[in-house]
């Protein structure tokens, strides 16, 4: 017998030396990707790349960011390592350099899969005035429509009064009255712009100062980006990808129905119930917990939470679980379906 094993021992640890055979593919590498590079973009602002569509995985698959923040499905930008699933969408962003001319490149990698997002700052204007060169800081996941004010700077290199003109925003001049109109700046006084936020989204707004004579100005952007929608994908604490199951391994007990009710909502939280029936094919009765999600219209888990309750034998039993103010109304309002995740005999 060992010698007739003889021959397929020496196959096997043959093949098994082949660096290009794979007994356990990785399910986790997608197809490459690409993003586009940006160039003349603004000086320290805020650049989005285009979406990516994740494919090519069977299973979730890691993704890490080097330089830069990505965001999954429109959701919140994070720099966090995470999983991301196949048919996601990918965003990258950076903020740009502050010098003219300059690159700056982030690196994306999913599953052992790398791709870079560039951009590169505008070319320095032919002339310049005495003004020094300046720019503001932008302000990240700001809220949608909302007024959005700038740190303040001083503007330096003017040796006497100079012009000063905004382009869609307002400027204060030492902490003084905002306004749109053009002016006078003197030496060493402080300037900071503000503008209203996109009624949108991830949504860019950019407010141009220009200081300076008009056959030598200078110029600086403050921009600002706005938030995640809240309940939109990735937005919440636990936005995996459920796959929902209606029976127990063991084949005796079927979750026929889940049903959400509200018990009480304000304007900041929501209590509800979860109404359920369950069907028991077994002869004697079983204590179950049903672990349930709340889901949304991407499949994306809103909410979890278990029901503890009894299957009576050979019945099917109908019930309801009260769960706290646990969801904000968006979230709430957000979910599409409730579905089991778990079942468990105990």
């Amino acid at each position: 017998m060992i010698t007739r094993l003889l021959p397929l021992l020496f196959i096997t640890l043959t093949i098994a030396g082949c660096g290009d055979f794979e007994w356990f593919p990785d399910g986790t590498k997608p197809n490459d990707f690409s993003f586009a590079a940006k160039s003349g973009v603004n000086r320290r602002t805020p650049i989005v790349s285009n979406s990516i569509t994740v494919s090519g995985n069977s299973y979730a698959a890691p993704i890490s960011i080097s330089n830069g923040e990505y965001s999954l499905d429109n959701g919140p930008y994070t720099s966090a390592s995470g999983k991301v699933n196949a048919g996601q969408t990918v965003t990258v962003r950076h903020i740009s350099a502050i010098p003219y001319g300059t690159t700056t490149t982030t690196t994306l990698t999913i599953g052992g899969v790398s791709s870079t997002f560039s951009s590169v700052t505008m070319s320095a204007p032919a002339v310049f005035s005495n003004i020094s060169s300046f720019t503001f800081a932008p302000k990240l996941d700001v809220d949608v429509s909302t007024t959005v004010t700038s740190d303040s700077i001083t503007i330096r290199g003017n040796s006497a009064a100079t012009s000063i003109s905004v382009t869609n925003g307002e400027y204060s001049l030492d902490g003084g009255t905002f306004t749109s109109a053009s002016g006078l700046i003197n030496p060493g006084q402080t300037v900071a712009l503000r503008h209203t936020s996109a009624t949108g989204y991830h949504a860019l707004v950019t407010t141009t100062l220009t200081v300076g004579p008009s056959s030598a100005p200078a110029s600086g952007t403050f921009t600002s980006m706005t938030k995640a929608q809240s309940g939109s994908s990735g937005g919440f604490n636990n936005y995996s990808t459920v796959s929902p199951i209606t029976t127990d391994a063991t084949g005796q007990i079927t979750v026929d129905s889940l049903t959400g009710t509200v018990n009480n909502r304000t304007s900041t939280a929501v209590s509800f119930s979860i109404d359920y029936a369950v069907t028991s094919t077994s002869a004697s009765n079983k204590f179950i917990g049903i672990t349930v999600a709340g889901v949304n219209s991407l499949n994306q888990r809103i909410f979890s939470g278990l029901i503890d309750t009894t299957a009576y034998a050979l019945a099917t039993t109908s019930g309801s679980q009260s769960f706290g103010s646990a969801l904000t109304p968006t979230q709430y309002d957000s979910i599409t379906s409730w579905v089991a995740t778990k079942i468990v005999i105990y």
